[in-house]
């Protein structure tokens, strides 16, 4: 058996992408930007009871959740509908996206309707503002792949540019 080098997965190259369920079809989904840190958790309760046989153990309940954290900017409209979620109750989309392509040339994504939990604003005098978001994922997630545009990637890691290419416009 030939030895395989695998690369970990960086955290850098994973987001989180959110949209409300109402939003109209080809609406893009949202990145909040300044995020942080994530997380994805798969578990449940498992079923476990003595017999006269032994142990009889097996899968009681899924249940999946999420978080995520970032700094608050002002009129960020992936974060404004975090907040907005929590605050009207309402239920969201979210993609959990590596931002590594497959054979296809596609980007590996995890899908879910989710419930916010909690949104949660933290300050102090001398750091910036961390927003901690948990939700509930409605259901089971579903795997897929999507292709994105180059700014969700770009947002995540900035593009090569050339001398000229970018700057401000003259007035």
């Amino acid at each position: 058996m030939a030895l395989q080098t695998k690369t970990p997965v960086s955290g850098k190259q994973k987001i989180l992408l959110f949209q409300s369920q109402d939003a109209v079809i080809g609406s893009d989904a949202a990145l909040p930007g300044f995020q942080t840190d994530g997380t994805w958790t798969i578990g449940g309760d498992l079923a476990d009871e003595q017999t006269k046989n032994g142990r009889v153990l097996g899968y009681a309940t899924h249940e999946e959740s999420g978080d995520t954290s970032f700094y608050l900017a002002v009129d960020d409209g992936g974060q404004k509908l975090l907040e907005d979620a929590r605050k009207n109750q309402k239920i969201l989309k979210c993609w959990n996206v590596e931002l590594i392509k497959n054979a296809q040339s596609k980007y590996p994504a995890r899908f879910a309707y989710i419930l916010v939990e909690e949104y949660d604003e933290g300050q102090s005098a001398d750091g910036f503002v961390e927003v901690s978001v948990s939700f509930q994922v409605i259901g089971k997630s579903q795997d897929g792949e999507l292709e994105l545009a180059d700014e969700f990637v770009e947002m995540a890691q900035y593009a090569f540019e050339t001398p000229g290419e970018t700057g401000t416009p003259e007035p």
